[in-house]
């Protein structure tokens, strides 16, 4: 399970310098999300980045992005990737989102 300090650890790595903590490469919550493509946020109940997850789908969506929200009781963070027992069911509405959104193979017909 991720944990706070694994977090803060992870965070310092990556962005030494706290002043740059909102700077839009650094965290795309601060961001201009206008003209993303659509989005699916996938996220457990026990992830310690649930609210982070939630705060970025209501961002997509006030930028008027399409998008959607996945929350999975009892999940941790990254458990998509691991023999939790909801695993194969989020990749399967994963699986469907992406199928949503993408051309079937040879495109459209414009003609």
């Amino acid at each position: 399970m991720l944990t706070a300090r694994e977090i803060s650890r992870c965070a310092a790595a990556y962005c030494p310098d706290p002043a740059l903590a909102k700077n839009p490469d650094v965290s795309p919550l601060y961001g201009d999300l206008s003209h993303m493509p659509p989005a699916l946020f996938t996220v457990g109940t026990l992830d310690p980045f649930l609210d982070d997850s939630m705060f970025m789908y209501c961002r997509w969506i006030a930028a008027g992005g399409r998008a959607g929200i996945a929350v999975w009781p009892g999940a941790d963070h990254g458990f998509i990737g691991s023999p939790h027992p909801l695993a194969r069911e989020a990749d399967v509405h994963i699986e469907a989102f992406l199928a949503s959104i993408v051309e079937p193979a040879g495109g459209t017909d414009l003609t």
